[in-house]
């Protein structure tokens, strides 16, 4: 299981979104899950590598504000038929990280396949 593998060996830090619950969009109209291996995942690209780029940490501002979250509400309100393409699309998002970023960064090591 990727979320065992990737946290027992402390190469990819998760990040919790306990105290961001309510802004944490991905987990819950996505994977219906805080504490899934996919938000984890995502999570964790988004502290070691988005924030360390000004471009990137913008974006991930801008998500992270109330925009962000109208958004979301409008998505699962007006289109919940695209929360399954949303996710299929993050899975993709999530094998190329898995793929690119845990081997250039030599993580591949920790994660179970």
């Amino acid at each position: 299981m990727i979320d065992t593998a990737v946290s027992s060996c402390g190469a990819v830090q998760t990040h919790d979104c306990r105290d961001r619950e309510e802004r944490c969009f991905i987990t819950k109209d996505i994977y219906g899950d805080m504490y899934s291996s996919e938000v984890k995942i995502l999570s964790s690209f988004k502290d070691n590598v988005l924030i360390k780029n000004r471009i990137c940490k913008e974006v991930v501002s801008i998500y992270y504000s109330d925009f962000g979250k109208k958004v979301a509400a409008y998505i699962k309100i007006y289109f919940p038929f695209m929360i399954p393409l949303v996710r299929k699309f993050l899975n993709g998002v999530i094998y190329l990280i898995l793929v690119f970023w845990t081997s250039k960064s030599g993580r591949t090591k920790c994660i179970d396949k």
